[in-house]
């Protein structure tokens, strides 16, 4: 391992990373703090069909549902 170029690597990734915010709220809580065009808003929701692997009863159906809608506002999405 070279440590002068990990060194280096770790020095860029600080300058290009200063700026991000990484948080853990509910999607809807976040959305309406950071959700502007210049964001990139990275939403990892449960697939429906897995929603069990979070524990029972976590996720229904109408979450889901509810969970699709802000795309269509969303700015951050693109």
């Amino acid at each position: 391992m070279n440590t002068a170029r990990l060194l280096d690597t770790l020095m860029v990734a600080q300058d290009r990373l200063r700026a991000t915010v990484i948080d853990c709220l509910p999607w809807d809580e976040l959305l309406s703090r950071y959700d502007r065009p210049d964001a990139l808003v990275y939403l990892d929701p449960p697939h429906y069909a897995c929603g069990t692997y979070y524990g029972p009863g976590l996720f229904s159906r109408d979450d889901h549902a509810r969970r699709s809608r802000p795309v269509a506002w969303c700015r951050s999405c693109g």
